[in-house]
Protein backbone atom coordinates (compact mmCIF):
# COMPACT_ATOMS: atom_id res chain seq x y z
CA UNK A 1 0.00 0.00 0.00
CA UNK A 2 2.70 2.06 0.86
CA UNK A 3 4.51 1.59 -2.55
CA UNK A 4 1.32 2.72 -4.37
CA UNK A 5 0.58 5.78 -2.62
CA UNK A 6 3.99 6.62 -3.39
CA UNK A 7 3.96 5.66 -7.26
CA UNK A 8 0.49 8.08 -7.39
CA UNK A 9 2.14 10.77 -5.31
CA UNK A 10 5.20 10.96 -7.93
CA UNK A 11 2.81 10.97 -10.76
CA UNK A 12 0.57 13.41 -9.36
CA UNK A 13 4.04 15.80 -8.60
CA UNK A 14 5.46 15.16 -11.71
CA UNK A 15 2.44 15.84 -14.00
CA UNK A 16 2.33 19.28 -11.86
CA UNK A 17 5.89 20.15 -12.11
CA UNK A 18 5.31 19.93 -16.11
CA UNK A 19 1.91 21.72 -16.50
CA UNK A 20 1.40 24.88 -18.64
CA UNK A 21 1.90 27.77 -16.27
CA UNK A 22 -0.78 30.40 -17.44
CA UNK A 23 0.52 33.95 -16.69
CA UNK A 24 -2.79 35.54 -17.59
CA UNK A 25 -3.53 35.70 -13.31
CA UNK A 26 -0.21 38.27 -13.40
CA UNK A 27 -0.48 39.91 -16.77
CA UNK A 28 -3.50 41.73 -17.89
CA UNK A 29 -5.14 40.49 -21.05
CA UNK A 30 -5.80 43.48 -23.23
CA UNK A 31 -2.40 44.91 -23.26
CA UNK A 32 -0.03 44.82 -26.11
CA UNK A 33 3.55 44.74 -25.40
CA UNK A 34 6.22 46.37 -26.76
CA UNK A 35 7.58 43.29 -29.49
CA UNK A 36 11.34 44.66 -29.06
CA UNK A 37 11.00 43.66 -25.38
CA UNK A 38 12.57 40.02 -25.33
CA UNK A 39 10.56 38.07 -23.31
CA UNK A 40 11.57 36.13 -20.49
CA UNK A 41 10.87 32.69 -21.51
CA UNK A 42 13.61 34.28 -25.07
CA UNK A 43 16.38 34.69 -22.46
CA UNK A 44 16.18 32.60 -19.64
CA UNK A 45 15.20 29.82 -21.77
CA UNK A 46 12.06 28.47 -19.97
CA UNK A 47 8.58 30.24 -19.19
CA UNK A 48 7.94 32.27 -15.75
CA UNK A 49 7.01 29.82 -13.20
CA UNK A 50 8.11 26.89 -14.86
CA UNK A 51 11.54 26.67 -13.18
CA UNK A 52 13.82 28.55 -10.85
CA UNK A 53 15.94 30.79 -12.38
CA UNK A 54 19.32 30.83 -12.21
CA UNK A 55 20.99 34.13 -10.80
CA UNK A 56 23.23 34.32 -14.11
CA UNK A 57 20.40 33.85 -16.10
CA UNK A 58 18.59 36.68 -14.19
CA UNK A 59 21.43 39.08 -14.84
CA UNK A 60 21.28 38.30 -18.20
CA UNK A 61 17.62 38.95 -19.13
CA UNK A 62 18.00 42.04 -17.05
CA UNK A 63 21.08 43.44 -19.55
CA UNK A 64 18.94 42.26 -23.07
CA UNK A 65 16.35 44.97 -21.34
CA UNK A 66 18.69 47.15 -20.83
CA UNK A 67 19.69 46.75 -24.27
CA UNK A 68 16.35 47.00 -25.56
CA UNK A 69 14.80 49.98 -23.69
CA UNK A 70 15.17 53.14 -23.27
CA UNK A 71 13.10 53.36 -20.16
CA UNK A 72 15.96 51.15 -18.59
CA UNK A 73 19.47 51.50 -17.26
CA UNK A 74 21.41 49.24 -15.92
CA UNK A 75 24.50 49.83 -12.84
CA UNK A 76 26.67 47.15 -11.65
CA UNK A 77 27.12 48.49 -7.51
CA UNK A 78 28.73 46.01 -6.47
CA UNK A 79 29.75 42.22 -5.93
CA UNK A 80 28.28 39.36 -3.87
CA UNK A 81 30.50 37.08 -1.50
CA UNK A 82 30.16 34.53 -4.51
CA UNK A 83 31.38 36.92 -6.99
CA UNK A 84 27.71 37.80 -8.48
CA UNK A 85 26.98 41.11 -9.38
CA UNK A 86 24.92 43.32 -7.47
CA UNK A 87 22.67 45.30 -9.80
CA UNK A 88 20.77 48.59 -9.58
CA UNK A 89 18.04 48.64 -12.72
CA UNK A 90 16.64 52.10 -12.76
CA UNK A 91 13.41 52.34 -14.85
CA UNK A 92 11.69 55.15 -15.99
CA UNK A 93 10.82 57.48 -18.44
CA UNK A 94 13.53 58.63 -21.15
CA UNK A 95 12.97 62.24 -19.90
CA UNK A 96 13.41 61.26 -16.25
CA UNK A 97 16.49 59.59 -17.07
CA UNK A 98 17.87 62.42 -18.18
CA UNK A 99 17.11 64.41 -14.83
CA UNK A 100 17.86 61.36 -12.75
CA UNK A 101 20.68 63.07 -10.52
CA UNK A 102 18.17 65.98 -9.86
CA UNK A 103 15.73 63.47 -8.86
CA UNK A 104 18.22 61.59 -6.87
CA UNK A 105 19.10 65.14 -5.05
CA UNK A 106 15.51 66.31 -4.32
CA UNK A 107 14.74 62.82 -3.03
CA UNK A 108 17.25 63.09 -0.34
CA UNK A 109 16.03 66.56 0.52
CA UNK A 110 12.95 65.25 1.30
CA UNK A 111 13.93 62.58 3.49
CA UNK A 112 15.74 65.00 5.39
CA UNK A 113 12.89 67.23 7.44
CA UNK A 114 15.52 70.21 7.95
CA UNK A 115 16.50 70.48 4.01
CA UNK A 116 12.69 69.96 2.71
CA UNK A 117 10.90 72.49 4.87
CA UNK A 118 10.67 75.12 1.77
CA UNK A 119 10.67 72.28 -0.99
CA UNK A 120 8.19 72.09 -4.19
CA UNK A 121 6.95 68.73 -4.50
CA UNK A 122 7.03 67.98 -8.54
CA UNK A 123 4.54 65.32 -10.58
CA UNK A 124 7.17 63.60 -12.84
Amino acid sequence: MKKLTLIISCFVMSSLAFSQVDLGYYLPGNVTFDPTIPTPASIIGHQVGEWHVTHDRLVNYMMALDKASDRISLEITGQTHEARPIILMTITSPKNHSNIKSIQTQHIQLSEPDKSAGLEVKNM
